[in-house]
């Protein structure tokens, strides 16, 4: 799990992507069985879901620690945020990738489906049966606020069926009203609890990786010390910065001065800073 991103077209994830990418990552190993990802629209949630796929299933992870890969279900409402992802995306995964379309072949690792495809409706009884409820170690729901969110939905049965999988929401809109809750992605009691009550440090950003204020409903571990009584998590990460940044004497960065790229980063860093501050001051 420490081995770096695979590189998509040449390019390693955005710093924003790899902190999601690895908190994900680092709370499914933590046996965390419900994890929500909110990342704005345009922060590219689908690169960071094949690299959280890829880490699992390169490493040969699994729900329960047998030697093989993992069974992976991508779950989508419109297939076209499936076909983009599994045709352009994961082609990493070659042929263990699988689209669901009216049979339920149990011979590769990476699915994809619509819940329209697998659910029962007034024809058919509903194709997801035909898996064991036990067969995928992690589903990953995309635009996990629509659909599954609705307790009286059919395709929220889907989740509570596989409610052994681990799976992973992933919404840019988070929603609580009525019966509609994104936070209890799989069924609540009935599909493993809460995601907000389960999940750990929620990835939260906009288009730039700046934080927002969903920030809030981030780990308490974000202002935290250790056993060595230095600060961790968001704290300790600030501090860091600023000793990092203490360690360069001006007058040493003459070489620099205009350098667009360092000047770019600065200007990025200071706009996080200046949305962190007016997050946390409300």
């Amino acid at each position: 799990m420490l081995a770096p991103c695979y590189p998509i077209s040449g390019k390693a994830p955005r710093y924003y992507q790899e902190i999601a990418i690895n908190r994900a990552v680092q709370a499914i190993l933590q046996g965390e069985r419900r994890v929500l990802l909110t990342l704005a629209t345009g922060t590219g949630k689908t690169v960071i879901a094949f690299q959280i796929c890829y880490k699992l299933w390169s490493s040969r992870w699994n729900r329960t620690g047998e030697a093989r890969r993992a069974r992976i279900l991508f779950l989508a409402d419109r297939n076209v945020l499936l076909d983009v992802p599994k045709d352009q995306t994961f082609t990493p995964f070659g042929d263990a990738r699988w689209k669901i379309e009216g049979e339920a072949v149990k011979s590769r690792e990476m699915y994809f489906a619509t819940y329209q495809a697998i659910a029962q409706d007034e024809h058919r009884p509903g194709l997801y049966r035909e898996f064991p409820c036990d067969f995928f170690d992690l589903i990953v729901v995309d635009e996990c606020h629509r659909g599954s969110a609705r307790s009286d939905s059919s395709w929220r049965e889907i989740l509570k069926y596989f409610k052994p999988a681990f799976q992973l929401g992933m919404t840019a809109t988070p929603l609580r009203e009525d019966n509609r809750d994104t936070y209890d992605v799989g069924g609540g009691n009935g599909g493993g609890g809460s995601c907000r009550r389960r999940c750990r440090r929620p990835a939260v950003c906009d288009g730039r990786g700046n934080v927002g204020a969903s920030a809030a409903v981030a780990h308490p571990a974000t202002r935290s010390a250790g056993r060595d009584g230095k600060a961790h998590g968001l704290l300790g990460d600030i501090e860091q910065l600023s000793e990092s940044l203490q360690r360069y004497p001006w007058t040493s960065l003459a070489a620099m001065k205009g350098d667009q790229q360092v000047i770019r980063k600065l200007e990025e860093t200071e706009r996080l800073i200046k949305e962190l501050k007016k997050a946390l001051s409300r």
